[in-house]
């Protein structure tokens, strides 16, 4: 009993001295060090979001306005080409949408970008942006991005739930497969200023995480709410670990690493639907679509090879990453995921001439089912 009895109180000073010694900036907007981070990432994601917030609007973190689907936020992007200019080419996607959009401005001077992009932005996330946007622009070609490592987060309607180590509050659009045609759930906020009011409304608040214990596949009340055991480290190093193997579960029922994606699996039969609206809906509206696969680090090219049916079937014009960098190269792959900047280079220059070659066949005309 002695013995038990040191032991929790050795546990209780370790807590107390975590929180003491490495507890996180009390301002948001500066950024802790590595070692805060570490000890403070297993804190609820309501705990997380409560700290971005700050004291008040002035004081909030800058990413709480990313990545909200609000038409308001591309006013200052270009909805057309100006003169000099040969193209726009409107992109939508992840950080590697973004990275690739920005290659394109350095490879070629002459050609616009629409960047439409978001941090970690899910498939879902993609495909809203992307009919947000429609009307909003005079694009000559759009780009759909699609992670291979986000597919299986095609389920969940926030970026909070499907990354726990970061509360981007964002919302993505929900869709499923009915009848054969995809069935959208919109996003419960639609804006940061919507979104902190709500947080501090308990009954608005209550709404939402209905809606995500209905709507979103990843929501888990454990890591989500917030409790007075955020206040342990302890309990956030717990938590953390039972964040990662949840997450591990959950993606195991799209992707295996010896067979690929399930083409049985709701999230592939909603990607799959979702790429030929894509490209149904863009050749509708005179513009070429184009899907842009990015294959992350040990996924080989698998989503390439799940999405080749309909991308042959509907002739989409595709750019692939694993055409430039073995899926399975870490030295392909910068410290943060990313590929070189060479590789996006190359990826903008192989982009250009795939769009110049397939705009020779006007877009309203090209094979559509």
């Amino acid at each position: 009993m002695a013995l038990l009895g040191w032991s929790v109180i050795g546990l209780i000073a370790i807590d107390v001295g975590v929180n003491v010694f490495f507890s996180l900036p009390p301002d948001p907007r500066v950024k802790p060090n590595r070692v805060q981070r570490y000890f403070d990432n297993g804190r609820s994601t309501e705990g997380k979001v409560r700290y971005l917030l700050g004291e008040s609007e002035d004081a909030a973190h800058p990413i709480l306005a990313r990545g909200w689907l609000a038409p308001e936020r591309l006013e200052s992007e270009p909805a057309r080409a100006e003169s000099g200019e040969r193209r726009l080419i409107a992109v939508y996607g992840m950080s590697h949408a973004r990275r690739l959009a920005r290659a394109v401005s350095r490879v070629a001077d002459d050609v616009a970008v629409r960047d439409v992009t978001a941090p970690a932005a899910t498939p879902n996330w993609s495909y809203g942006a992307y009919r947000m946007d429609r009307p909003a622009h005079e694009a000559d070609a759009a780009v759909l991005g699609i992670l291979a490592y986000n597919v299986s987060k095609l389920s969940t309607t926030t970026a909070m739930t499907a990354y726990f180590d970061m509360a981007f509050p964002y919302g993505q659009p929900r869709y499923r497969v009915e009848q054969g045609r995809l069935q959208e759930t919109l996003p419960f906020f639609r804006s940061a200023d919507d979104f902190r009011a709500a947080f501090f409304d308990p009954d608005r608040w209550d709404q939402f995480r209905e809606s995500l214990l209905q709507h979103d596949r990843y929501y888990d009340p454990f890591l989500f709410r917030e409790s007075f055991l955020d206040r342990s480290a302890v309990v956030r190093a717990l938590r953390r670990s039972y964040a990662g193997r949840l997450r591990q579960r959950l993606a195991a029922t799209v992707y295996h690493p010896q067979t690929g994606f399930d083409a049985s699996s709701e999230e592939i039969r909603v990607l799959r639907e979702m790429v030929s609206e894509f490209a149904r809906t863009a050749r509708r509206d005179g513009v070429l679509p184009v899907v842009f696969v990015v294959n992350s680090l040990g996924f080989g090219d698998a989503l390439y090879r799940s999405l080749l049916p309909v991308l042959t079937q509907l002739d989409v014009p595709t750019l692939s990453s694993h055409d430039f960098v073995s899926p399975n190269d870490p030295h392909g792959y910068r410290s943060d995921s990313h590929f070189h900047d060479a590789t996006d280079d190359a990826m903008a220059r192989a982009l250009l001439e795939l769009v110049e070659r397939n705009l020779r066949i006007r877009p309203e005309t090209a094979a559509t089912p």
